[in-house]
């Protein structure tokens, strides 16, 4: 029996829904599973770059970390380098505060100074026995000046920083240099600012561990990470200042510091005419010739600052005081008594 094209167009349809279901389930299946796919696919992605970008700023804001601390290029993910770096961190850490203890606890820390001031004839030779001394006893000149004033004393002023351990024998040996003229050694205690100090570098680093370790933990948003970021930079600053603080106050106790002068031990020759007068007398005529110069520009320069003012005034004030003067010659002239001859 044979359908016509008739027949399937007339045909009722209701064999025709049942035949399309399954074919819209297994799309909209295929159409969920894709879009559950790149949900999953977008998270991962995500935590990956903010693991990434947690792991680059802890290297950058790690200075002190060695290279070997962190893990080889074939590191097998990026978290795992993270962990390296902030087990190596807080390994240094601990060592650096165990080592600060210890320092702090041992003995007084005492910053050493003293002055010396002698009088040497051999002023030529000076710096370089003082430099020969400071060589011997591993010591550094901080700053060093010298002043040569003419028909005057001359003289090396100098700050020298001496192992304390040394000092005592470096100052003997300066000593000797020439005829001393004054000395005086004095300490200060810093034994409580470094502890301080110390106590004060163990609690930024505990807040500086506590917010590495939240930077690693964080796959959230951007905007949380780089807040982590920008205040594990300010205690990172903090930090670094308060270990500056306390490399200065081991320099101030390791090496001591001496304020040394050294005079000339100086003979004035007596001269009648100085050698100089020639040019001193040159040198007063043209002075004399610049402020006469500076006193003409001066006068001129007010002149013609305040000349209009002054004309101003001048003629305001010229018809006014001629018009009193002649009043008042004529009336003087008008009660003088006449003066007749005699007869």
């Amino acid at each position: 029996m044979k359908i016509g094209q008739a027949d399937v167009i007339n045909a009722p349809r209701s064999w025709v829904v049942p035949a399309l279901k399954p074919l819209g389930w297994a799309l909209a299946g295929a159409v969920a599973a894709l879009l559950l796919s790149a949900t999953i696919v977008s998270k991962l992605n995500r935590s990956e770059n903010a693991a990434s970008l947690a792991s680059r700023t802890i290297a950058l804001q790690q200075p002190f970390v060695s290279v070997g601390a962190f893990p080889s290029p074939q590191a097998p993910s990026a978290a795992g380098a993270r962990d390296d770096v902030t087990a190596t961190i807080r390994e240094n850490t601990e060592a650096q505060e165990t080592t600060e203890g210890k320092a702090a606890d041992s003995e007084p820390m005492i910053a050493r100074t003293a002055s010396l001031t002698l009088t040497v004839k051999d002023f030529m030779s000076m710096e370089a026995a003082v430099k020969t001394i400071m060589q011997h006893y591993h010591g550094y000149i901080g700053e060093l000046s010298t002043s040569s004033p003419q028909n005057a004393a001359r003289t090396l002023t100098a700050t020298v920083r001496i192992p304390s351990a040394q000092l005592e024998a470096a100052l003997a040996e300066l000593k000797q240099l020439g005829r001393v003229e004054q000395v005086s050694q004095s300490g200060e205690e810093v034994t409580k600012q470094y502890t301080d100090l110390a106590a004060r570098l163990k609690n930024s680093r505990s807040t500086e561990q506590r917010l590495l370790d939240v930077l690693r933990k964080n796959t959230g948003k951007v905007k949380d990470i780089l807040e982590v970021e920008n205040e594990l930079s300010r205690v990172r600053g903090e930090i670094e200042q308060m270990e500056a603080d306390q490399r200065a106050l081991r320099t101030r106790v390791d090496f001591a510091s001496v304020q040394l002068s050294i005079i000339e031990d100086f003979k004035a020759t007596l001269q009648v005419t100085p050698p100089s007068t020639p040019t001193r007398l040159h040198n007063a005529l043209v002075a004399g010739y610049r402020d006469l110069a500076e006193n003409l520009i001066s006068l001129t320069a007010w002149l013609l600052e305040s000349g209009p003012t002054l004309l101003v005034w001048t003629a305001v004030l010229f018809f006014p005081a001629r018009w009193a003067w002649k009043r008042l010659l004529r009336t003087k002239w008008a009660t003088k008594p006449v003066v007749t001859g005699a007869a």
